[in-house]
């Protein structure tokens, strides 16, 4: 996931309509992106969600070795 102001724009409509409906989930989020957008983690975690941490970031396992793989 991007830490771009839209895409942080995006991520809050989607908080405020859970929110409306009175709905709960369970989110994965990157921890670079966890990093970035602290106050977005925080309002995740006051409005009673879940959260997980995803990974770093992603890797593209169809351009890692078979060693790299082995190690994940």
């Amino acid at each position: 996931m991007s830490t771009t102001e839209e895409w942080r724009k995006d991520f809050q409509r989607s908080l405020t309509c859970l929110r409306k409906k009175r709905l709960g989930t369970f989110l994965y989020l990157q921890h670079r992106w966890q990093r970035n957008a602290p106050h977005l983690v925080k309002r995740v975690i006051d409005e009673g969600h879940e959260l997980g941490c995803h990974a770093y970031n992603h890797e593209h396992l169809d351009r890692l070795s078979k060693a790299r793989l082995k190690w994940l």
